[in-house]
């Protein structure tokens, strides 16, 4: 299905407008310019490309993107570890690597480019388990850089989030302590690795238990700003948020939270966002906290739950121009346990106050969810949220929305419907373009397909 552009008011968010008010809101976010020189905003939300791939041995999904310039990279999911580049312009593939023959003995989780270098971040099997894997490439020519090894204690050790400051690369993933045990709470770390950028040599690693016992812990998202590092994750039941110095790995701060758990973190202007679920009884909590980034105190929380029913949970985070942007799901209150919504909330980031939300289902009902958001490095007018929608009892839709940042006035959307479990789980906006990575399945097959679209940011990437 096409997206609906926005100027041309024909999105079922617009409809109610007067054609006067539409005109007036473009000059508004695209600058009284384009009312003299012609609509050069009226091409947003068009798509620019598309690449879909198949390979064998079943699924293949985006698990990761980034875009830096002109290119995107596509860190995939599949038999083996891969990662793409393409020509941001044109969709071109422009060099890919998948070093590793064997199939099911490597993968590729996150990836993050800077200066014209890319870092992958994943998995590679060896003697005795995975060993968390991390290469770096030229990314014009895709040559490897270096690639750097950590194997924490002769078992699996998987890399499951990068960030890259200051000549730094911090990596946050699961390190195995020691072997499963029968009645065990757990056995895996809270780990944090940095390297340096240039050669690849690691310059500290914290593999924590918090605890001090051996438990279930995991870093699920990583971010960095001024040489302080900010991890989020889980440890045991409950979410954590740790805080190191940059340089030497030192733990400055950390909160707790009894009954949680984060799945995403960002930082702006010395303040640390993190979001995910927090449980009271039965009910789970879409759950977002603000900490000063100096000293770990908390700012302010937001407890959300739609009809104050089974789980909710935050899957991503953006902060950009004032405004912390969190989304995931909320039970509906349609079918308990069984509906969920795709939930948008926008907040003051000085105060938490609630800007703005939106929230719907798809035409199944059942699983709808905001997995990916992303709002630009600058004060962009647009924020872009990737998802599924149901559009069957069975089957989900390749979703992207496109929200004015002040109101949450829909701009624009695009939904693509086919049999089966499909989705955008990906989304960056890079420049003037926007790029959403997910699965298509595959109609002949049912397996599933890397799938990447791009569109045209069109005015929504113009800044202050």
């Amino acid at each position: 299905m096409a997206p609906d552009p926005m100027p041309h008011c024909t999105n079922k968010a617009r409809t109610h407008r007067p054609e006067w008010k539409c005109i007036l809101l473009g000059a508004l976010l695209c600058g009284i310019s384009a009312l003299l020189t012609g609509p050069a905003w009226g091409n947003a939300g068009d798509i620019l490309w598309q690449i879909e791939i198949d390979r064998p041995h079943d699924f293949d999904q985006a698990n990761a993107i980034a875009a830096e310039g002109n290119r995107v990279y596509v860190a995939v999911d599949g038999p083996a570890y891969l990662v793409q580049a393409y020509d941001g312009k044109t969709g071109s593939l422009l060099w890919q690597d998948d070093p590793f023959d064997v199939p099911f003995a490597s993968f590729a989780n996150a990836v993050a480019a800077d200066n014209g270098r890319v870092y992958v971040a994943g998995g590679l099997r060896g003697a005795l388990g995975f060993d968390l894997l991390v290469r770096a490439y030229d990314g014009e020519t895709g040559k490897l850089l270096w690639q750097g090894l950590f194997d924490l204690a002769g078992l699996d050790d998987l890399a499951q989030a990068i960030t890259i400051d200051r000549g730094h690369v911090y990596v946050g993933g699961i390190g195995t302590l020691r072997r499963g045990r029968p009645g065990d709470r757990g056995n895996t770390a809270f780990l944090v690795l940095a390297f340096d950028a240039d050669d690849g040599k690691i310059l500290w690693q914290n593999s924590s238990e918090p605890s001090g016992e051996t438990q279930l812990n995991e870093v699920t998202s990583i971010t960095a700003e001024k040489e302080r590092v900010y991890a989020a994750g889980r440890h045991d039941g409950d979410s954590l948020v740790r805080a190191y110095d940059g340089d030497t790995g030192v733990l400055l701060w950390q909160d707790q939270e009894q009954a949680a758990g984060f799945t995403a973190i960002g930082v702006e202007k010395g303040r640390v966002y993190a979001s995910g679920f927090r449980r009271n009884g039965p009910v789970g909590f879409f759950f977002v906290r603000a900490y000063d980034g100096r000293t770990g105190t908390l700012l302010w929380q937001d407890l959300y739950n739609l009809a104050g029913i089974e789980d909710s949970v935050s899957a991503a985070i953006s902060i950009s121009g004032g405004r912390v942007y969190a989304v995931g799901n909320s039970t509906s209150g349609i079918d308990a346990g069984v509906t969920h919504d795709f939930l948008v909330r926008a907040y003051d980031a000085d105060t938490g106050v609630l800007l703005w939300q939106d929230n719907f289902h798809g035409a199944g009902f059942r699983g709808n969810a905001a997995l990916a958001v992303d709002s630009g490095e600058h004060r962009g007018k647009a924020v872009y949220v990737a998802g599924v929608t149901t559009s069957a009892p069975h089957d989900t839709q390749f979703v992207v929305r496109a929200y004015e940042t002040e109101t949450g006035v829909l701009l624009w959307k695009d939904e693509i419907s086919r049999p089966g479990q499909n989705g955008a789980f990906e989304v960056v906006v890079e420049g003037d373009r926007v790029y959403a990575a997910g699965r298509l399945i595959n109609i002949t097959d049912t397996t599933g397909n890397l799938f990447i679209r791009a569109y045209d940011a069109g005015c929504s990437a113009h800044t202050d």
